[in-house]
């Protein structure tokens, strides 16, 4: 299927109807939102072109979508009561319900229920700026990426991500860089590019402010090699910091510098992942419970283990494992007390059984 989907999306779009010149308010079914929902349950059924076809249309309907919304503005900002409502969202808002101009009204709304008055800091030309703005779709661009890559069309899906990445700013849910920047990194891995590889999952991190800390970092990799008297519990007592969407990036970056030899590196990002996952993880428990107190790691584990979406979410991101990896680490740098103390609590009440097992083979018996 080379190239298939590519030329259906070219001709697909050059079908597309041109609209007409005043811009047109969509219907509640071609909103682009709606259309993109619908392929990513294409994605999901295996349905490939259809994914693609939905995308596409998502992304025109976007650009018709601001057109729509840019002519609104204009038109409302014409009425001479608009004009001297002033600059502050809520007196525009009174006087755009005033003069029944629901269209208008109903934008605002929208996006002020996203985002907030004070996101724009109450100013109606900010929030028009934002709005007239945002023809671009991101989350398109990463959909068909994502087909794209399935069907073994590998430079089109990094050209799709690639895309998606330089407007990830016009992203409707920030968080989703990382869900973009995790599958440039997993292109990368499997096409053999080692250097992007590596550079895209740095990305992850620098958004993460404790990490681009470097006495931070240096701080506990010290600890870990050369205070012998320091415990896994006094560790992760002394430490509590990091971005969840820095811990499956730690774990990857972990392994490939182990791979490559940078024990240094690998046993830093392994340290900073274990870091960064339990103080999601004491941060969740602790909003569920709030008589919750970290006091010792095994205490955590077994807290852990009521949780069966907290264990799942650490299988999903690696935690468990890397929690293994990490007391290994720390035996091969030399600091034979922290790794032993590590491995007897994981292999009593490590979440996951396999590692848990695995821990327990490199339990030294006195």
């Amino acid at each position: 299927m080379k190239r298939i989907f590519y030329i259906l999306s070219i001709l697909f779009t050059l079908s597309l109807s041109v609209f007409a010149q005043t811009p047109q308010k969509l219907r509640s079914e071609e909103e682009p939102w709606r259309l993109l929902e619908s392929a990513r349950q294409s994605y999901k059924r295996g349905d490939y072109g259809n994914a693609i076809r939905l995308s596409e249309n998502a992304k025109q309907n976007k650009i018709a979508q601001c057109e729509w919304y840019s002519y609104v503005f204009n038109a409302a900002f014409h009425v001479s009561s608009i004009q001297h409502a002033g600059d502050e969202i809520d007196k525009v808002l009174v006087a755009l319900r005033e003069d029944g101009l629901r269209d208008a009204v109903s934008i605002f709304d929208y996006y002020i229920n996203m985002y907030s008055a004070e996101f724009f800091n109450n100013s109606v030309a900010e929030l028009r700026e934002f709005v007239e703005n945002r023809k671009d779709y991101p989350e398109a661009e990463y959909l068909i990426g994502k087909v794209y890559q399935i069907e073994g069309e590998y430079d089109l899906a990094y050209r799709y991500y690639d895309k998606a990445w330089k407007l990830a700013d016009k992203l409707d849910v920030p968080d989703e860089r990382y869900d973009i920047l995790y599958s440039m990194a997993d292109l990368a891995l499997m096409t053999g590019n080692e250097d992007k590889y590596e550079k895209t999952l740095l990305l992850v991190l620098n958004s993460d402010n404790t990490f681009m800390d470097s006495g931070f970092s240096s701080s506990f990799s010290n600890v870990l090699t050369r205070q012998k008297s320091m415990n896994p519990d006094r560790f992760f007592q002394l430490y509590r910091s990091g971005n969840v969407r820095s811990v499956l990036a730690c774990y990857k970056l972990a392994e490939f510098y182990e791979d490559h030899g940078e024990k240094s590196k690998a046993l830093s990002m392994s340290a900073y992942g274990m870091i960064a996952a339990t103080n999601h993880i004491a941060t969740i428990i602790g909003e569920r419970d709030t008589d919750y107190k970290y006091t010792t790691l095994r205490d955590f584990f077994v807290e852990i283990m009521k949780y069966g979406d907290i264990v799942q979410w650490g299988i999903d991101n690696a935690v468990w494992e890397n929690f293994y990896d990490f007391a290994l680490k720390v035996k091969n740098a030399g600091n034979e007390n922290f790794s032993q103390n590590l491995f007897l609590i994981l292999s009593e009440c490590e979440p996951e059984e396999y590692w848990r097992t695995a821990a327990g083979k490199l339990v030294v018996k006195k």
